[in-house]
Formats: structure tokens, sequence, C-alpha cells
């Protein structure tokens, strides 16, 4: 059901004016990046290796603004240690930027190895030197709250062909980096409605709504009303779909009856019941008159009635059914 609907609105989308709705920071990892700096919280620090490493291996720290030199500086201040007992292992150090609702906005992570001299070992010159990256998904709060989400890929046509889930988290989206600034639509259901995002300008998208009168015939089934019945049926060398009759009849008249295929052939036989019946008449033979053409005239009170032609085998069998194909190899219709 959810695709069901969310197909059928990406189907039309037209921009909303700037003014209208939430716009997401999507349009380009820069500007994801600005966004996550600005909404920066706290930090964490840590170190690590194959051994327990003590106490003292993790700092988490508030920040005091929302800016780089802020996060630097608090990052250069926060003092871990480390209680070493194979000093032949590989270490780490990790760290991580936090949003308000302590979600990775930044993360990083440095391995360096203990230099040895004289039998002793030290720390290396430059081992704190980490490079801070936007975390895989950034949390971006969606009002209404996310419930779910998917990201809709077009082709080179226009027309949409792909569809991707994303993840979401305390009614946030967790938006992947990765698809910043790229042609495709985002789709996030929340308790208000399914909302849609331009991903290459971020700007929210609204679909246009269109009245939709739809017009059907069902397969097998001709309408006729009073007058005479005269079904032409397409075939091919002798194979096609049968045609039945629906008629109604709002007077008491005499209808003359007849069925013949595209290729000249006329049915010979019909059964014809009134609505509401729960059986069939007796089959009714079709005679021909002066031009060879078959028919039957029946005298019809007001209501509403179904033919049925039953065709011999020569003359029309198999059905050209686009979904379904005969289960034999031909056979009457009846």
């Amino acid at each position: 059901m959810k695709k069901t609907v969310m197909v059928a609105a990406v189907i039309m989308l037209f921009m909303c004016m700037n003014s209208f709705g939430q716009k997401l920071p999507i349009s380009s990892k820069d500007e994801l990046w600005v966004y996550a700096l600005e909404h920066s919280k706290s930090i964490s620090v840590s170190v690590g290796s194959q051994l327990p490493v003590g106490t003292n291996s993790y700092k988490w720290v508030q920040l005091e603004s929302s800016t780089l030199a802020c996060i630097s500086n608090t990052i250069i201040k926060t003092k871990t240690g480390l209680d070493v007992v194979n000093p032949k292992d590989s270490f780490y150090i990790w760290v991580h930027v936090y949003g308000s609702d302590g979600y990775p906005l930044f993360t990083g992570m440095n391995q360096f190895n203990l230099v040895e001299k004289s039998g002793s070992y030290s720390v290396p010159a430059g081992y704190g030197n980490v490079i801070l990256d936007l975390f895989d998904n950034i949390a971006l709060p969606i009002d209404g709250g996310a419930q779910w989400a998917e990201v809709a890929f077009p082709g080179s046509d226009g027309k949409t062909y792909n569809f991707a889930g994303l993840q979401t988290w305390d009614g946030k989206l967790l938006f992947p980096r990765q698809l910043a600034g790229t042609n495709a639509f985002l789709v996030v259901g929340t308790a208000n409605g399914v909302k849609f995002w331009n991903i290459s300008n971020g700007q929210v998208l609204c679909p246009q709504s269109y009245d939709i009168l739809p017009s059907v015939t069902i397969r097998g089934i001709v309408p006729v009303t009073d007058g005479n019945i005269a079904v032409s049926i397409p075939s091919t060398n002798g194979v096609g779909q049968n045609q039945s009759v629906e008629y109604t009849s709002t007077k008491s008249q005499l209808t003359s009856i007849s069925f013949c295929t595209s290729e000249g052939k006329w049915c010979k036989l019909i059964k014809i019941k009134k609505a509401g019946d729960k059986n069939w008449g007796d089959p009714l033979p079709l005679t021909s008159d002066s031009t060879g053409a078959y028919n039957v005239n029946l005298q019809l009170d007001a209501g509403i009635y179904y033919v049925i032609p039953i065709w011999s085998p020569d003359d029309l069998s198999g059905c050209l059914d686009p979904w379904y194909q005969p289960y034999d190899n031909g056979g009457g219709k009846g």
C-alpha cells in the first residue's frame, strides 16, 4: 500500500513556492556539512587496542558553541589515557561530534603504533591527528516525524524506475551523505501524510492533483441496448476471443441475433437467459438467410438478457487473451 501511494504521487511533481514546506540541507555535501557543524553540541574522544586500555580511555565533553574553532579547541584539550599491556599492538584514537539528540554528525579515526627506542616505548608524534568527516547518515528532523523513507531515482527519460529504502530514527530521517545533491526524489512518510523533496536542491515538492474518471469494459462481454444484436468478433486463422452479449431491452420487441468473425465465419448456435434466472434455456440454432448470414429472431420482453454464442471449433477456437493462454491447443468456446 505504501509503495502504491508513493508511485502514484511521484508520477507528476511540481515545485512549491520556496516559502512552502520544510527545506532540507541535502542539495550538496557542503550544505550538509554546514548543517552538521551548526548543530554540533558535544564531542567524544576514545582510545583503544585489541586489549583493554584502562578506565581513562573515553571522554565526553559538551561544546560551548557550534563552531569549528570550538570543536577543535575542545578536542585538543580532551585528555585520555592508555594502559598498555602489549606495546606491539596497534592503537586507535576515535573522535565523534554529536548533535543535541546524541546522534553522530562527524567522525574520524587515526591508527598508530608505539615507538620503540632502547627497549622503551613512547607515543609517536602526530598520533592525535584525526581528520573528521561527515557521519555516514545525518539525522534530519522532519515535520510530522519520519516514519519511513525512500529515495526514488528517475531514469534518463525522467520516469521513476528504482527505489532505495532509507532508515529513520526517533522521528528523524537518517539521510546518507553520498545522496546529497543527487538527481532523485526523497519520499518520507509522516504522521501528516507522505512528503516529497527534490534532493538536487532540497526544496519541497507537492504533487498536483488530477480528477481521474476511468472508463472500463469487461473483456468478452459486449453491451447492447435495444435493436438487433449483431456482433463481429476479431479472429486470425480461426482463433479469437469469444464475445458474449449483455442485452438491455427497454420494451417488448422482436430482436435479431447474429455473431460473425472478422474472417466471415458465422455462429450457428446460441444460449440465452434473462438476468436473475438461475438456468440457461436450451441452445437455440441460428439459420441462414438469403445472404448467407445466420441469425435468429426472438421476441424479448423488457429486461436484461445474456447471450452466449456457441461456436464450432472449425469457425472459432482458442483465446487471444494477452494475460492467459488457453489450457488446451484449441477447442470450442461455450
